[in-house]
């Protein structure tokens, strides 16, 4: 189960920002449990923030930028499943594309 808050803004026909904020949570847990051979797992997986910028220099689709940027925050349910060996507390990702049509 998640719970998602959305921002979206529309600075001019050109550009569109948008910002994700996810709260994920396990309610059950006993499936994730047999199927990883442990006994207890918390129910807290973390935070998901996301941010992304869509830019379309002429207000149509020929030309598309995209950029965005995510931050998993985890919790102790995460941090309980997976292992983190280079000791980062946070998780980052950006992603970029260019769609050119004709």
């Amino acid at each position: 189960m998640t719970a998602t808050s959305e921002l979206s803004a529309h600075c001019a026909t050109e550009l569109h920002r948008d910002g994700v904020c996810v709260v994920a949570t396990l309610f059950e847990a006993s499936l994730l449990q047999t199927l990883r051979n442990e006994g207890s797992i918390p129910h807290d997986i973390g935070w998901d923030l996301s941010t992304s910028a869509i830019w379309r220099p002429r207000a149509n689709q020929n030309i598309v930028l995209r950029l965005s940027a995510a931050a998993l925050l985890p919790g102790s349910g995460f941090r309980d499943l997976f292992d983190n060996v280079n000791g980062h507390r946070n998780y980052y990702s950006v992603l970029g594309n260019v769609t050119l049509s004709y």
